[in-house]
């Protein structure tokens, strides 16, 4: 029996297999969400939304006071999140098993602590104390943030604090 056509074919599906996560079409991506809730101090607060698209909505409602998101002042602001950096958060939240994480980390005791809020998928977790690390996570969504090309939406109104 010659096995060539069928090890050819084998070959052919792994290589296509492997292949097509390189250029997997963004819209395939889950939606994402990443929430920065207020304190009582300087903190940030903003929400980031991307839809399976890579459309992006970053609403400031509280900006940043220094490094490289204090030139954006309150206000909505849109871009086309790059495939790359959509999959890059997908690959950080399952390196960090997000769907198993429980939906929050929370001591009610502590109140000067800002929550952060995401979603990927279907699934939402909401960490305000304790909790696993989720820094790659943080850092994957900051990451795409920054690399972005944000143009504020003059037809949005101005979020109120």
């Amino acid at each position: 029996m010659n096995c060539a056509p069928l090890l050819l074919s084998f070959a052919s599906a792994v290589f296509l297999g492997c292949a097509s996560r390189g250029t997997e079409e963004q819209g395939s991506l889950p939606p994402l969400r990443f929430e920065q809730t207020p304190c009582f101090g300087p903190c940030a607060v903003f929400v980031l939304e991307v839809e399976s698209s890579g459309a992006a909505v970053w609403e400031v409602r509280k900006p940043f006071l220094e490094g490289p998101f204090a030139a954006f002042g309150p206000g909505t602001y849109r871009a086309q999140l790059p495939a790359a950096s959509h999959r890059a958060v997908v690959d950080a939240a399952e390196a960090v098993d997000f769907a198993k994480l429980l939906p929050r980390y929370d001591n009610p005791r502590i109140m000067d602590l800002p929550s952060t809020r995401y979603t990927v998928g279907a699934t939402s977790v909401e960490q305000r104390y304790g909790g696993p690390d989720l820094s790659i996570l943080t850092s994957a969504f900051f990451r795409a943030l920054e690399v972005a090309v944000w143009q504020k939406d003059p037809s949005a109104s101005s979020p109120q604090n």
